[in-house]
């Protein structure tokens, strides 16, 4: 059968969005009767965008429920009239957050009373070898400090799990940087 003779899945009638007349629809979410209504009622709602139409103009906020304007037409998601509601608005979203998952809260408390702190490779480092210098090993930074690790003899990286002191350098975030982007080499900088 060729595509010309095959028919058409019958949907039931509905009215057209631009002039009302009612129309067979040849696709289930088909809205307009013609290419003649499409285009009248793309056009005007273009036009309607351009010129900043009503239903974009104006807005009402999600807290106070206060008229606002929408000056840009990137404004059109602006759900709030000022900083103090969004700011509300932002404590009602995170409160029910945790009303929807209750023990999430407590979950991450125990968590941090568990380990003293909150964690990542370089404060569980810290914690499993307390004698190692908390300054960077090249130019002495104590406040920020990262650690890196060495490549073994046979080339395979440490694994950070079970990191020991002879693995590591300590090293500010700027000497780091420059190890893992190939900017210098430990020997440069006096690590070896």
């Amino acid at each position: 059968m060729a595509w010309h003779q095959r028919r058409l899945p019958a949907y039931p009638e509905r009215p057209c969005v631009e002039c009302g007349a009612p129309f067979q629809p040849w696709k289930i979410d088909a809205r307009f009767c013609t290419p003649l209504c499409m285009h009248r009622w793309h056009g005007r709602r273009k036009h309607d965008l351009q010129r900043g139409g009503a239903y974009l103009r104006t807005g009402a906020c999600a807290i106070c429920g206060t008229a606002f304007r929408r000056d840009s037409r990137y404004d059109w998601r602006r759900r709030y009239c000022s900083p103090p509601c969004a700011k509300e608005g932002q404590r009602l979203s995170r409160q029910r957050f945790h009303e929807r998952n209750p023990l999430y809260r407590r979950r991450e408390h125990a968590r941090v009373a568990q380990e003293q702190g909150w964690s990542n490779t370089v404060t569980r480092f810290f914690k499993r070898c307390p004698d190692v210098p908390r300054r960077c090993q090249v130019c002495g930074e104590a406040q920020v400090v990262d650690i890196h690790h060495r490549v073994r003899r046979h080339g395979a990286p440490v694994r950070a799990a079970n990191t020991q002191q002879e693995d590591v350098w300590v090293l500010c975030p700027n000497h780091h940087a420059m190890l893992h982007r190939g900017v210098t080499t430990p020997e440069a900088l006096g690590l070896t």
